[in-house]
Formats: C-alpha cells, sequence, structure tokens
C-alpha cells in the first residue's frame, strides 16, 4: 500500500496544561496512521532536546520518524497555545524554527514519486526553503495522488499567491467557516 504523507510543520502546542505534539500535518499523519494507513510525516526538527523528544513522540505513536530531518541551526517548532473567555485558541506561532527549513532531497522526490495522498497547509509555506521543497515534492508526486490542502490558516502566515498556487495544485481542499471568509476576501 502506497504511503500519505503528512507534509510541514511538526511542532509542540505549549498548551495551559502542558505540552502536546501538533502541527496540522502531524495530525493528518497520526490519523491516517490510526485508520490503517502507512502514514509518513515530512517536516524538520531541531537538533535540541524539544526534537529528540518529538521523533521520540512520533515512534510511541507508531510513525517513522526517517523523514523528519534534524536542523543544526534552528530550534524546533513551537506554538504557545492560549484560549480566550469564549474556548477559542489563540495562537503565537514561532517564527524560523526548523520546519521552515525542510531542505529537498532524494529521499524527499522518492516518498514523493510513490505517495498516495500529502496533506500540506499553508503555515509550512510562509518560508521560502519549505515553500520551494513542498512545491517539488507535489511536481514528483503521481497524478493520481490526492493532493489535500488543508487551508489552516494561521495569524499572517499567509498570501494570496501561497493560496491560489496551493488551491491549483490541491484535489481537495479543507477549510473552515471562518477561513472561507478570508478565502473570500482575498481571491
Amino acid at each position: 500500500m502506497q504511503p500519505i504523507v503528512g507534509f510541514g510543520e511538526i511542532l509542540w502546542d505549549m498548551l495551559p496544561s502542558g505540552k502536546q505534539a501538533g502541527g496540522a500535518p502531524f495530525n493528518f499523519t497520526f490519523h491516517s496512521y490510526q485508520l490503517g494507513w502507512p502514514a509518513i510525516m515530512v517536516s524538520r526538527v531541531g537538533n535540541d532536546a524539544l526534537g529528540k523528544e518529538l521523533a521520540k513522540k512520533c515512534q510511541e505513536l507508531g510513525l517513522n520518524p526517517e523523514f523528519l530531518q534534524e536542523d543544526l541551526i534552528h530550534p524546533t517548532g513551537t506554538v504557545a497555545v492560549q484560549l480566550d473567555p469564549l474556548g477559542q485558541a489563540e495562537y503565537e506561532i514561532k517564527a524560523d524554527v526548523a520546519w521552515d527549513h525542510l531542505e529537498w532531497n532524494d529521499s524527499l522526490k522518492n516518498l514523493a514519486g510513490n505517495c498516495a495522498a500529502v496533506c500540506f497547509g499553508t503555515l509550512c509555506q510562509r518560508h521560502s526553503v519549505t515553500r520551494n521543497t513542498l512545491k517539488k515534492f507535489l511536481e514528483y508526486c503521481p497524478k493520481n495522488a490526492i493532493k489535500v490542502f488543508d487551508i489552516n490558516l494561521r495569524q499572517n502566515f499567509y498570501s494570496r499567491e501561497i493560496l491560489e498556487e496551493s488551491l491549483y495544485k490541491a484535489s481537495w481542499v479543507k477549510v473552515n467557516e471562518q477561513e472561507l471568509e478570508t478565502l473570500t476576501d482575498l481571491l
């Protein structure tokens, strides 16, 4: 069976109750695995305690950390999460972290050419390095691979150009009401 790939951010959500592994592509990958699919997370973590802990967490959850690149310069991604009085999450996403610098290589080229589906969003495209790696990954995917675009708008880490390109490449789009309003206004 061909793998399903989550491409982009893997990070620690720093919740009031403690840290939790997160990132929309990570969640997609984990749930695909729970449903019985061979699922692979493609991301990048720092060469730090948080990165090693994320790789270990992936293994504990049954996900192979083979495609978690290790960054010697940039730290593992974190997001400070607070809940407003209505219970809505507010995010403060740390910039210039490891998953912003996901590098293209032959292993990713081979994985892309063999995947059944890939899920990606806008957040991983906030930096040109990962955005360009994603573009190449999508180019090498089989024509019949399902490309799921989880819009997942966060802070100001998106643009009209990124949205248009991603929508054009997507087979399926996941969007909530608030994101749909923003999308309608931008396009």
